[in-house]
């Protein structure tokens, strides 16, 4: 199969085999792209998206309006990186 193919073709081939077995080895894609992986993903999900939920209807706390400004925008950058995660890597 390699045989056939030109240097720079042959090179480029091989670079794609290790990415994706250093991906496979040392990242945690074998993990995320598990059945396992996808159930710790949507908990995590889930769980934000409960946090802020909560967070919402307990509203009535002591704390200043800066404080609760940055707690929802903290929790809505964690549901859209949860989001766009998913997103990515399902493609």
């Amino acid at each position: 199969m390699i045989s056939n193919k030109s240097p720079e073709e042959a090179f480029e081939l091989v670079e794609g085999e290790l990415g994706l077995l250093y991906d496979v080895l040392y990242t945690k894609a074998s993990i995320f792209y598990s059945w396992c992986g996808f159930l710790l993903q949507c908990s995590s999900f889930f769980s934000s998206v409960f946090a802020m939920i909560t967070f919402a209807v307990f509203i009535d706390h002591p704390y200043s309006l800066v404080d609760i400004s940055i707690t929802y925008l903290l929790l809505a950058g964690a549901i859209a990186m949860e989001v766009y995660a998913r997103l990515t890597y399902s493609l």
